[in-house]
């Protein structure tokens, strides 16, 4: 009998959204003024890994615009702060010139240059977009990275990322295990292969990639997997979580214990609440027939997994120093149409569009009505919607 324990996490996150869209890849982090040169180059490096020839590109055309002013009259302490590690504000540090002179650079554009040129010495954290991998955003992320962090990774780790989607869980742990581990996420949804395998490729992540299989027949060999992560794919096919019993053999998770370590841990991640599905739910359930086959999806798709449930999924697997969290996160949408546009999407949307072209309801009567129900969660700054993520830690003994 393993022992059990229970922490609820009590603090809330706040998103303000303009118009936030699950399936529109966004920037996976906003750049934050006031990171101190060591601090940038951690941040920029361990993420991007980036190829050679980009870094070739980078450095030929920054070293082409240093070289457009005078060599030795380039005016740009900030920037050269930003291209060393080390010591860059004392070196860079400005003194008394004289009339038509400009700040002495520590490096020349050619030292700059062959810096540049070299990946092992990357040290460029320039802000620049296009090098960080776009998921889902918001809050994918948000609990992705949380899932991380409470997993405690290690640099170096072998890392398996159980239904990768967006890559919310991945990147993260990817930037964790550092150029020495390597993280493999596994996926069956053609789209999230395609786009996160390209997202992959075009920043040049070289400790992560991602491979079609199906979790319920993996083909690793045993214990091949430091840490097992897991973020929102849905338990309902083993477990009900309303009456808090298992209601088939649990394949999943039997092949996630296989392929871990002994002394591994796993991180898993399910939705509690959720403030959009609920109300999607109960837009569509006013229209559909309690015969349609469209119930059990919707059921599906906005279900509430709990702290006990996951306390037991784990248990039943032999997994040992249990603990779950409780977290949540609050995106504001600034009005109605804003929150439209973002979660009137995907399975939501098809059974929709299956109701309008049946003629028992149009699009715009399910908007109008969606619109009176979502009254009850505007405040004076927007519509408040709720999302509280279950996280669950187990470690193989």
């Amino acid at each position: 009998m393993h022992s059990l324990s229970s922490v609820s996490c009590s603090v809330s996150w706040v998103h303000v959204s303009s118009q936030r869209r699950p399936s529109t890849p966004t920037n996976t982090e906003s750049q934050r003024p006031g990171l101190n040169a060591r601090e940038r180059r951690a941040n920029f490096i361990s993420i991007t890994a980036v190829h050679h020839h980009t870094a070739s590109w980078l450095g030929e055309h920054l070293a082409v615009a240093l070289e457009a002013y005078h060599p030795r009259r380039v005016a740009a302490q900030s920037a050269h702060q930003h291209l060393t590690p080390d010591g860059a504000a004392k070196r860079g540090r400005s003194r008394t010139l004289s009339s038509g002179q400009g700040l002495q650079p520590a490096l020349s554009p050619t030292a700059i240059r062959k810096r540049l040129l070299d990946p092992k010495r990357l040290y460029l954290a320039l802000s620049v977009d296009d090098l960080h991998p776009k998921t889902w955003g918001s809050y994918w992320d948000h609990f992705g990275k949380r899932l991380v962090e409470l997993i405690r990774i290690r640099p170096g780790s072998s890392v398996l990322d159980v239904g990768t989607g967006g890559g919310a869980s991945l990147y993260p742990a990817a930037e964790k295990i550092g150029p020495r581990g390597k993280v493999i996420g596994i996926e069956v949804c053609e789209g999230c292969l395609k786009r996160t395998s390209a997202e992959i490729e075009r920043c040049g992540i070289s400790n992560a990639r991602l491979l079609r299989m199906d979790a319920r027949n993996m083909t690793f060999e045993d214990e091949s997997f430091d840490f097992v992560l897991s973020g929102f794919i849905g338990w309902d096919d083993y477990f009900d979580f309303e009456s808090c019993r298992p209601i088939a053999d649990d394949v999943m998770m039997s092949e996630i214990c296989r392929v871990l370590r002994s002394g591994g841990r796993v991180g898993i991640s399910g939705w509690a609440v959720q403030d959009e599905s609920t109300v999607l739910r109960d837009l569509l359930y006013e229209y559909l027939p309690s015969d349609s086959p469209h119930r059990k999806g919707i059921a599906g798709w906005s279900h509430r997994e709990t702290p006990e449930g996951w306390q037991m999924i784990l248990s039943n697997a032999g997994l040992a120093k249990i603990k779950t969290f409780v977290e949540r996160y609050v995106e504001i949408y600034p009005s109605e149409d804003a929150w439209w546009s973002s979660s009137f999407d995907g399975d939501w949307k098809q059974v929709a569009e299956d109701l309008a072209r049946s003629g028992v309801v149009t699009i715009q009567a399910l908007r109008e009505r969606a619109f009176e129900m979502l009254s009850r969660y505007k405040r004076a700054d927007g519509i408040h919607q709720v999302r509280d993520a279950v996280l669950a830690i187990g470690t193989k003994p």
